[in-house]
């Protein structure tokens, strides 16, 4: 079952940031926001709404992704492994995995205002990243801490250790915190007319 878990929530934590992008800058792309900040004029209520609604749409695409899994394992079976094995710990690290994705997507979102340059910007830098890293020797110990690669998707795969999780929340730091500081501070000035 972990198995195809694993292999169920890979496509949510890929897409569901791109929706989270698109959650924020539909706002003004859409030219929505003088609606939704005139019914709601503390725009960091309607940030604050759309990060729970994010928060929404992560449980409901980890509960999907368990009901496809239980399914999948049920129909064909799990090849090589014990089938019905879950580690219970995967089942919160799961929705932290997907959450964590989303947020993210929806602070880039709000850190660009735009959502073509939000949706390359986040693709693209944690790819870049890798990149760099892999490449320059001197990037080698700080990957350990800020590639999503090596320290945010051993979520999906196993149950993390203390020094797995302070990775990934040095990554989810620079990855999420960041951007959504930057976004909250430009969407608490951003002219909307």
């Amino acid at each position: 079952l972990e198995r195809t878990l694993r292999f169920a929530l890979q496509p949510s934590a890929f897409l569901l940031p791109v929706t989270g992008i698109l959650l924020i800058t539909s706002e003004f792309s859409q030219r929505t926001a003088m609606t939704t900040l005139a019914l709601v004029p503390s725009r960091s209520r309607v940030l604050g709404a759309k990060l729970g609604a994010a928060l929404v749409v992560s449980v409901a695409a980890v509960t999907v992704c368990f009901a496809v899994s239980l399914i999948a394992v049920a129909i064909g079976g799990d090849a090589g492994s014990a089938t019905w094995s879950l580690n219970a710990a995967m089942i919160p690290q799961a929705l932290v995995f997907v959450a964590t994705a989303m947020v993210t997507g929806v602070a880039f979102g709000a850190a660009l205002l735009l959502s073509a340059p939000a949706i390359v910007a986040y693709l693209l830098l944690p790819t870049v990243w890798s990149g760099l890293a892999g490449s320059i020797h001197a990037l080698s110990g700080v990957a350990r801490w800020l590639d999503q690669s090596e320290t945010l998707a051993p979520m999906a795969r196993h149950p993390l250790s203390a020094t797995e999780w302070t990775h990934a929340l040095a990554t989810l730091a620079v990855w999420m915190v960041l951007p959504l500081a930057i976004g909250g501070w430009r969407l608490m000035r951003r002219d909307v007319g």
